[in-house]
């Protein structure tokens, strides 16, 4: 992780666990600026995780989270992260 500036994970289940694990090995990070969870079935639970992590986050610049559904409350998650940080440019 340390040397790469993209992680992408496509088509592969994620749980509330597994997105902890992730966002805690990233706690450190300033190398990651980009971010991708495609077909990755995340419902609500994941993205209030992602949302969480990223409310102080300073180097992730984009974030793809296509092809998800994620439904009204995850969809609020994000709002409500997107007002606390100012680095993320890119939310697909």
């Amino acid at each position: 992780i340390r040397d790469a500036e993209k992680m992408v994970v496509l088509e592969e289940k994620l749980s509330v666990d597994d997105l902890k694990k992730l966002f805690a090995a990233l706690a450190g990070n300033e190398t990651v600026t980009r971010l991708a969870f495609r077909k990755c079935e995340l419902g609500s639970g994941e993205i209030l995780v992602i949302a969480d992590a990223l409310k102080s986050n300073g180097v992730v610049t984009e974030l793809d989270l296509s092809h998800n559904r994620f439904g009204v409350e995850g969809t609020q998650a994000l709002a409500e992260m997107l007002k606390a940080n100012t680095t993320l440019k890119q939310l697909r």
